[in-house]
């Protein structure tokens, strides 16, 4: 169940200042940005600087809540624990071994909990992965059993929501695990994300996990999924549009070829959202090829064509997971400009769509 990369990286390498050195504006990676990042996060965590860790988690719960995308630099410091390895080896028992000394040192740490819920959330997620197109009832129980220690850690929590959003990002991401049966787990969980959504309403990751959790792959039904991301959309104002764009394309990822033949999105609200990006955060042109990508599959081409000049200028590692091939990418560019005129400008400017 994999989400792709957080937008929140491009506010963190443009505003920590003394943290991460400022960005300039030139055309950059996501994934090599990613990995400065998560490099410094790193450097505190090898050396057990607990107090530092819990004092950037401060920071970013507080003075950066407000901002366009909604606690950025809180999620991307989460995130950096996901890769972190510790020195002498990188079992299971290191990661462990550092939680526990965080504990030890901050008992009453919420940072810790929700690092602590990640870790098991992943865990449980890379055993249901592995065995998804397999018939192992054995790798359901681990999945279900590291469902349920998430929920039993972060359940207690959720009256701070409110703090941090976090807490309900990972209690949503981990609600498929819980309950096999639709009713039992829309019963269980629907309370929750409804406290989540008004509780921690700017903080957009919690949309995007709810979106797999509602999507027809999992405890979704007909219509579902649409209606919320629109909501979703709606409750993060100016930003909006981002989101829902970013979602849609998030949801393609995830569902593959079932996205075309079961998911019905707004097209324009797609383009809009990509176009906002691609204007705001220029110096990071991957997001033409996901609007590309994505606005192609919904057999949007007219829309699609508007980020074409752009995405042909540029290519890293993430355009390869998005396109899966190269060759697929440049078809579709010789039949995009077969058919229609291709402008000489980048993506066009939100207002005139």
């Amino acid at each position: 169940m994999k989400t792709g990369f957080s937008l929140s990286i491009v506010f963190l390498l443009t505003s920590l200042g003394g943290f991460i050195s400022g960005a300039a504006c030139q055309v950059r990676s996501i994934a090599d940005d990613t990995k400065v990042f998560s490099e410094k996060i790193k450097q505190v965590a090898v050396k057990r600087d607990y107090a530092r860790l819990e004092d950037l988690a401060h920071r970013y719960r507080t003075t950066e809540k407000d901002t366009t995308w909604g606690w950025p630099a809180l999620n991307s410091f989460y995130q950096s624990f996901d890769q972190l390895t510790l020195p002498a080896s990188e079992s299971v028992l290191v990661m462990e071994d550092f939680l526990a000394g965080w504990r030890k040192e901050f008992p009453d740490s919420l940072t810790e909990k929700v690092v602590r819920a990640r870790y098991l959330s992943k865990q449980g997620w890379t055993v249901h992965d592995e065995a998804m197109d397999k018939d192992q009832p054995e790798a359901r129980k681990i999945w279900a059993a590291r469902s349920a220690q998430v929920w039993d850690l972060l359940l207690p929590l959720l009256p701070r929501a409110a703090e941090d959003g976090e807490i309900c990002a990972v209690l949503i991401h981990n609600a498929p695990g819980l309950v096999a049966d639709h009713q039992a787990s829309r019963t269980r969980v629907n309370p929750i994300l409804e406290t989540c959504v008004t509780q921690a309403s700017t903080y957009a990751p919690i949309y995007q996990r709810a979106a797999y959790y509602l999507s027809p792959s999992w405890y979704g039904v007909a219509g579902e999924l649409e209606e919320f991301v629109s909501k979703s959309a709606f409750r993060l104002g100016a930003q909006g549009d981002i989101c829902y764009a970013r979602t849609v394309f998030l949801i393609r990822q995830h569902m593959g070829n079932r996205f075309k033949n079961q998911l019905r999105f707004n097209p324009l609200r797609v383009a809009k959202g990509f176009a906002q990006l691609q204007k705001q955060y220029s110096q990071y042109p991957v997001f033409s090829h996901r609007a590309l990508f994505v606005l192609h599959e919904m057999g949007e081409d007219q829309a699609a064509t508007e980020f074409l000049p752009r995405a042909k200028q540029y290519w890293d590692s993430e355009c390869d997971s998005i396109w899966g091939r190269r060759e697929d990418f440049s078809k579709l560019t010789a039949l995009l400009e077969s058919e229609m005129s291709v402008p000489t400008e980048g993506a066009p400017d939100p207002g005139n769509l």
